[in-house]
């Protein structure tokens, strides 16, 4: 309750961002700590309480998916934001900055940590979202143009593609960066996972080889070589 009146009053659109960003992350955590307090619960009509300890799943999920999405709503202005002013806030892994150089690579990434879960416990509408649609695993060019839509918006795959494909078209200027690559790559194998695609193996394999060729005057390549190597061990296995 004190950290959303944090928020209402903040008058910086960054900070609010982050404390938005924050937010979600702090429910999404308790989630994972106590997961097991939310499965026998029953779904109320509406939320009777404030404390989000009380809440039922579905209430809970939907609180985290509001906050994450008004978090990175400004994304022009959170691209502007160089994580070298945040450094006092983070816990950062050795050079962290060069995937991740911007505030908004690090709300999209904490965004999609939620986003990219296998919980299957959420009610799933009969318009149920799906990734079925070979552009999502196709070239970068081809996702990041791709129309990705359906009924249900609050879909956590869908989310998760959305984020990839934002964060895409803001590093497509330097394809050779390991910031491009690393979430193209994570891109390709969420994808992967998750699609329900025919031949989808010879379709990333594919994909991967394109970009390893496109790419091949740049030291980047190597990370498309790596997963190609994995990709044949797990079909050799």
């Amino acid at each position: 309750s004190l950290f959303k009146k944090e928020i209402e009053n903040s008058e910086n659109i960054v900070t609010k961002s982050l404390l938005e960003n924050m937010l979600a992350t702090m429910y999404w955590q308790y989630f994972q700590q106590n997961h097991y307090k939310f499965y026998n619960r029953t779904k109320t009509e509406s939320k009777l309480s404030d404390d989000f300890r009380t809440w039922d799943l579905e209430t809970l999920f939907n609180e985290i998916h509001i906050y994450y999405q008004k978090s990175l709503e400004n994304r022009s202005l959170l691209q502007q934001e160089s994580l070298e002013n945040y450094s006092l806030l983070l816990n950062e892994a050795k050079e962290s900055k060069t995937y991740r150089p911007t505030l908004f690579d690090l709300l999209s990434h904490n965004a999609l940590e939620f986003y990219k879960t296998d919980e299957n416990s959420i009610t799933k509408p009969a318009y149920q979202f799906k990734i079925d649609q070979l552009e999502y695993l196709s070239d970068s060019e081809k996702f990041i143009d791709s129309k990705i839509n359906s009924k249900d918006s609050t879909s956590l795959q869908l989310n998760a593609l959305k984020i990839y494909q934002n964060l895409l078209k803001f590093h497509e200027k330097d394809k050779s960066s390991k910031a491009f690559a690393t979430v193209d790559i994570e891109r390709l194998n969420f994808v992967f996972q998750n699609a329900t695609i025919q031949n989808k193996e010879v379709l990333l394999l594919k994909t991967l080889e394109n970009k390893v060729e496109e790419l091949k005057a740049s030291p980047v390549s190597a990370l498309y070589n790596f997963e190609i190597a994995s990709l044949y061990k797990n079909q050799g296995d």
